[in-house]
């Protein structure tokens, strides 16, 4: 028996899901990019071979209102009878997945367009947003580090490359001396005393994998100066204007007198 995946849920919990209730299982459902490529190939393979790639009609019997809006119900007797992609090629829980990954909003239908542009090109990528998201990360690490050095009392250049080098570990494979994720998670919560309000892990790793260009899997104490002295665009909140990430809320900042000042 077949069971929409909205079965016994409302947009509500849909909503709750989306933002972390659901089960670890669902939320690496929801974000394998991998398994959505697949059956958007599956589809659009699918339609060719049936309708010999026309998707004007492919949707329209389901559509009796003529709203441009489709249900998961609807949405999957499209695949198993207008596509006729059986369940040994896509399974239900496939299909599921694929239909909340467009119901961005859990409010149960997709309108039509946004399906059929999804199937015929797949994820579309804002490369202006891509860099701004990038940006804000950086902007925020930046600045929480420039802080957590100065709360340590290094407030000189020469500070901040003797913290960096002495976290460092040679690289066996060019010999060069390098800072490896362990270590700069140690160097930020130990050394400086940033807390998870300061930078959360996941700042920590996203700016560690960005930095780190060639996939070596160590930062050079010249690579993490360069970012130090740089200035990252300011971060931007989701209203367009500047904002400041906040340190640890609600208690004062612990001030050590900077060196040789």
């Amino acid at each position: 028996v077949f069971h929409s995946p909205r079965h016994g849920t409302g947009p509500v919990q849909c909503r709750q899901q989306k933002k972390g209730a659901a089960s670890g299982f669902l939320r690496v459902m929801l974000s394998d990019e991998e398994t959505l490529e697949h059956v958007r190939l599956k589809l659009k393979a699918a339609n060719f071979r049936v309708a010999k790639g026309d998707w004007s009609r492919l949707f329209e019997k389901f559509d009796a209102d003529s709203s441009g809006q489709i249900d998961f119900v609807e949405f999957h007797q499209a695949v198993r009878k207008v596509l006729r992609v059986p369940q040994t090629s896509l399974s239900d829980k496939e299909v599921g997945m694929f239909f909340r990954y467009l119901d961005e909003d859990c409010s149960g239908t997709v309108t039509i367009d946004e399906m059929l542009g999804y199937i015929k090109k797949g994820k579309v990528v804002d490369v202006a947003a891509e860099q701004a998201k990038k940006d804000r990360k950086m902007a925020i690490v930046h600045r929480n580090l420039y802080v957590g050095f100065k709360n340590a009392g290094c407030c000189t250049e020469e500070d901040w490359k003797r913290v960096f080098a002495q976290r460092s570990v040679l690289d066996r494979v060019n010999g060069e001396k390098v800072l490896p994720f362990t270590e700069l998670m140690t160097l930020i919560r130990v050394d400086l005393g940033c807390s998870f309000w300061d930078l959360t892990n996941r700042n920590v790793r996203e700016f560690f994998d960005i930095l780190d260009t060639d996939g070596s899997g160590g930062l050079s104490v010249d690579e993490l100066m360069v970012f130090m002295r740089s200035k990252p665009r300011a971060a931007v909140d989701a209203g367009g204007k500047p904002s400041t990430p906040s340190l640890a809320r609600g208690a004062p900042l612990r001030q050590k007198p900077c060196v040789g000042g």
